[in-house]
């Protein structure tokens, strides 16, 4: 009231004060600026609320961090979370936010803390992954945790003193330029310049043999020097005896010492007494090389001085004593004793001695009062703290902000609040009861507050999901059907006894994906499992009766409609259901689906129909006749046939999506455990009519596999999909006195998804398997003239996947999670027809939190390692991840 709007703000008296000035806007009763004021950040009414363990603030129209509580840090530069790091614990942000402890160490008061036990490693040692290593001469950590000393050309590498040196060089190798990267350079037994020692040159025009000169120029004006002497000056010389040029020329060995290969020497140790035992002869005299920082191991092994410290030689190991008023309170031998005891108020009087937050360090005590920076209170005579952050002290010293449930407490500008855990909301504005609603599933705050799901839609991981809601689902009725695709619930429950079916058409057949917002208690069963492929009836020439085998559905654990006319000359049916890829039939002509005359050109050669999805159809009759491969993305092949009658030719092949010519099983590429299994080449123990043509073959249809894309997707994010059928039974009437029928090959296992937000407990059966082939017909010996002779037997189809996804999930010992493969029919017992092949291997995606999740029941495909995640790279088992991912 009282104002105009002029240019997209108002203007004129704002609470019946004055107009706002430049800059600012007329927010309720009171001006503010947008761009400064954290209670009107970017808009009137936007608070920048309480970042967890910040204070927040507004800057250029945006919520900012203006400081954050002490030992606390924005590493990360989200507003949202604000100081999320705890620098006083955190070993990736250990005392800063660039500051990262080396692995297998912790944070402790802002410091890192080794892996090598409370004590830490002694005097010269670093603590280097869990292990304490010497620095000073181990060639693997030398002058440092994993710095390796490279290898030495013609010798081998050593570290002394934290550097890396040549330790010995192999025979007739010596190391002249004491440069560590060439290594062991010279041969001294070939070398003319270095003839049997560094710098030992033979004269002009002479070689080296065995590291002594040979032949050469005179020395002097006389005659040549004899092989291993030096011309020195104008006289030769043997470097190895004497001792005015001991091992070259110039070389002067002391007065009384003498020559000896090379090496002044005298009696004892250069020139004195022998040394006594256990110690060595140095240049500087006898020493014990086991406490010598000068010889330590031996002799010129120079132990370093780090900074602030003593070198030391403790048991033949450089090490070093800090100086008085240091600590090595790092372990790292690289920077010394860096800590400064008087001073430091981390190391305040020795290493881990921490004053706290503000606390002083003065001659080695922790101060009793704080000399604390502005915006700072000394609270407890020790510690500097925000009475505008911390909620121990919010807004005076002592002043505890209380705990409320679901949540943690906070301070912001002196006044208590609280920052919600997890998914909870404190949508009514009291900090009294805390974080009141669960944001995870409550569908009038899903994700938010003000987030109201859609009505029939539920509230699933803080995000609306669904459709209509269907209520509890708790069936009494056995078997209880469900329509295939996705059913939301509040609950599920199957009692002991009763079976729960998916059943229907369409583009999600074979499917179950069952959502419930509460518990699922499964103690009956649900059973998305493939049907089984039909087994032929008896059928004879005589009687002309019979059946041809039908596939199995896909999903469902039902035989696909049997073809019942008697006749000879009859197709079965390929399985309903089901998504993918058809099986197919080669370049087989496709035979008839009605009554024909056994004269009928037709009857000869030919095909079952493609089986569209599920297993394939088997043949009835005919001369020589294949199945049909099953559908599915990778389904069986339909059974090969033996030798082709004379002036008759075979089809070329059949293929079942994955399968190939021979009734081989579906494929999954490199992946072998999903592959289905080839049908058996069975043979006729009955004689045939004709001599000059083998007796009949029949062979087994292939079993189904998940195919390629399923198989490398254990995780199950892209291919939540029904397996494929396996392969129908071929015939072979040629040169056999009578008929056989063939049998249908099994339908894959369907797709069974079940996701709780609360809790899945199984002490009864989830199943997905493939559908079982039809059995060849037993038949008869030749005691009954052959007659009937059998088909052979269809394929199994392949399993499906099983995806169990919740917080809490609990397999009992009594349940059985299982996605397996469907068996091959059976071959026949007299007048062999061919088996089926066995389907390949299903699928089992587990969602779970480790700490509550127990899988005790039997599982096919195998649990790797119970509940914990399961390792990338293992084919064949069950898939474990953490929830809900």
């Amino acid at each position: 009231a009282g104002e105009t709007c002029s240019g997209g703000t108002c203007v004129g008296s704002c609470g019946g004060g004055a107009a706002c000035g430049a800059g600012q806007n007329c927010c309720g009763s009171a001006c503010a600026s947008t761009q400064t004021d954290p209670n009107n950040c970017g808009s009137c009414g936007f608070h920048c609320g309480n970042p967890a363990n910040a204070v927040a603030d507004c800057s250029a129209g945006a919520c900012v961090i203006s400081s954050c509580a002490p030992g606390f840090a924005d590493c990360d530069g989200v507003f949202a979370n604000g100081c999320e790091t705890n620098l006083m614990a955190d070993p990736t942000h250990c005392g800063s936010c660039s500051a990262a402890c080396t692995s297998g160490s912790t944070c402790t008061g802002g410091a890192c803390a080794g892996a090598c036990g409370a004590a830490g490693c002694g005097v010269g040692l670093a603590c280097c992954g869990a292990s304490c290593k010497s620095t000073s001469n181990d060639a693997n950590n030398c002058g440092g945790c994993n710095v390796v000393c490279g290898a030495v050309p013609n010798g081998t590498r050593a570290c002394a003193g934290g550097a890396c040196m040549i330790g010995s060089c192999t025979s007739g190798w010596t190391d002249c330029d004491g440069v560590y990267a060439d290594g062991c350079e010279v041969h001294t037994d070939t070398d003319p310049l270095n003839c049997g020692a560094c710098g030992r040159a033979c004269q002009p025009g002479a070689s080296c043999s065995a590291g002594q000169c040979i032949g050469g120029a005179s020395c002097g004006g006389g005659p040549a020097c004899a092989a291993g002497q030096l011309c020195c000056g104008s006289a030769c010389s043997d470097p190895l005896t004497d001792a005015k040029n001991c091992g070259g020329c110039g070389v002067a060995c002391p007065a009384g010492a003498s020559c000896v290969a090379g090496v002044c020497a005298a009696p004892g140790c250069n020139g004195g007494p022998a040394c006594a035992p256990g110690k060595s002869c140095c240049a500087s005299g006898c020493t014990d090389t086991t406490n010598d920082p000068s010889h330590c191991g031996g002799c010129f092994t120079l132990c370093p001085n780090p900074p602030n410290a003593v070198a030391s030689c403790t048991s033949s190991i450089c090490g070093y004593t800090c100086n008085a008023g240091f600590g090595d309170c790092d372990g790292n031998a690289a920077n010394g004793c860096e800590a400064k005891l008087a001073s430091d108020p981390a190391n305040c009087g020795g290493c881990g001695v921490n004053c706290g937050p503000g606390g002083a360090c003065v001659n080695g005590t922790c101060s009793t009062t704080c000399a604390c920076p502005a915006g700072m209170a000394c609270c407890s005579g020790t510690t500097c703290t925000s009475l505008q952050s911390d909620p121990t002290n919010c807004g005076a010293c002592g002043k505890v902000c209380p705990a409320a449930p679901n949540a943690s407490p906070s301070c912001a500008s002196g006044a208590c609040g609280i920052v919600c855990a997890g998914s909870f909301l404190n949508c009514d504005g009291l900090a009294s009861n805390g974080c009141e609603v669960d944001g995870a599933t409550d569908a009038s705050h899903c994700g938010s507050c003000a987030n109201v799901c859609p009505a029939g839609q539920s509230c699933q991981a803080g995000a609306c999901t669904g459709g209509t809601n269907e209520g509890a689902f708790d069936p009494i009725v056995n078997p209880t059907y469900l329509t295939p695709g996705v059913h939301y619930f509040t609950t599920i429950t199957v009692p002991a006894g009763v079976v729960v079916y998916v059943a229907g058409a369409g583009s999600a057949s074979g499917t179950l994906d069952l959502h419930a917002t509460g518990n699922v208690q499964i103690d009956g069963t649900i059973d998305v499992s493939g049907g089984p492929g039909t087994q032929n009836t008896i059928t004879s020439r005589s009687t002309n009766q019979g059946r041809a085998g039908s596939g199995g559905d896909t999903g469902e654990p039902t035989e696909s409609a049997a073809m019942s006319q008697a006749c000879e000359f009859v197709v079965g049916n390929g399985g309903l259901l089901g998504v993918g890829p058809a099986g197919t039939i080669g370049d087989c002509p496709a035979g008839p689906t009605a009554c024909i005359a056994q004269s009928d050109p037709l009857a000869l050669l030919f095909a079952a129909p493609p089986a569209q999805y599920g297993g394939g159809g088997g043949v009835f009759t005919g001369y020589r006749a294949y199945g049909s491969g099953g559908g599915g993305p990778a389904g069986g092949a339909p059974g090969a046939l033996g030798a082709a009658y004379p002036g008759e030719q075979d089809c070329s092949g059949a293929s079942g999506g994955g399968g190939a010519t021979a009734g081989r099983g579906g494929k999954a590429n490199s992946l072998a455990r999903y592959d289905g299994k080839a049908g058996a080449l069975g043979q006729t123990q009955c004689p045939g009519q004709y001599p000059q043509v083998p007796a009949a073959y029949v062979g087994g249809g292939g079993g189904g596999s998940i195919g390629a894309a399923a198989a490398s997707d254990p995780a199950v994010s892209s291919t939540f999909q029904v397996g494929s059928g396996g392969g129908g039974g071929s015939a072979d009437y040629l040169n056999r006195p009578v008929f056989g029928g063939t049998s249908g090959g099994g339908g894959g296992g369907g797709a069974l998804r079940i996701s709780s937000a609360a809790s899945i407990v199984i002490n009864g059966e989830v199943l997905a398997n493939g559908g079982p082939g039809g059995d060849a017909y037993i038949g008869n010996g030749s005691n009954a003239n052959c007659d009937p002779q059998p088909g052979a037997a269809g394929g199994g189809g392949s399993g499906g996947v099983i995806y169990l996804q919740a917080p809490s999930l609990t397999v009992g010992t009594s349940a059985t999670v299982s996605a397996a493969g469907g068996p091959g029919g059976v071959g026949s017992l007299f007048a062999t027809g061919g088996a089926g092949g066995d389907g390949g291997l299903g699928r089992i995606r587990i969602s779970a939190t480790s700490s509550s999740c127990s899988l005790l029941g039997t599982f096919d495909p195998p649990l790797a390692s119970s509940c914990a995640p399961t390792p990338s790279g293992k084919p064949g088992y069950a898939y474990v991840g953490a929830y809900p991912n």
